[in-house]
């Protein structure tokens, strides 16, 4: 078993996709990312994707039913303006979206809330409290080992709730 890595990010408090897995997505997806290369003074997407390379698939599947239904059903053409992690979740934000492709973007908002920012894993993922992320045991043991935290058997009341509900 490889050790997990917590990448420096972390320590610091700024999240970003891997650029090779952002890149990916802008060239399979440029309608979607089309403003990924404007100032951040003119849209947040210039700031790239913050969020950790565990919710790619999360995003991959989301902009693939997007980008599907505007061009099959005449949906209007969704605009990324941010994506981000906030309180441990994704937050696709957009120019504008009809209530459908707005219902996508909930569903996969959602969905990251059960599966890890680091790996994608949808194992005994839990959320901290405090700084909240979603992680699988074993980014959440490095993450507690690098900031020091010893008692890893508390739990939120989210995390107790996923376990009842979802394993």
């Amino acid at each position: 078993m490889t050790k997990p890595v917590m990448y420096s990010y972390r320590t610091i408090g700024i999240y970003s996709m891997d650029k090779k897995l952002q890149d990916k997505l802008y060239k399979k997806y440029p309608k979607i990312f089309k403003d990924r290369n404007r100032s951040i003074r003119e849209s947040c997407m210039g700031w790239g994707i913050d969020t950790g390379n565990g919710w790619y698939k999360i995003l991959d599947i989301l902009c693939s039913l997007l980008q599907w239904d505007t061009d099959e059903n005449k949906y209007p053409q969704v605009v990324a303006s941010q994506v981000k992690e906030k309180y441990g979740g994704l937050r696709f934000y957009t120019n504008g979206e009809n209530d459908t492709q707005h219902g996508m973007i909930k569903f996969a908002c959602a969905l990251s809330e059960l599966t890890c920012e680091e790996c994608g894993s949808m194992t005994d993922v839990t959320q901290t409290s405090g700084w909240i992320v979603t992680l699988c045991p074993e980014h959440m043991k490095a993450y507690n080992t690098q900031r020091g935290i010893k008692d890893t058997k508390k739990t939120d009341k989210h995390s107790k709730y996923v376990k009842q509900n979802f394993n």
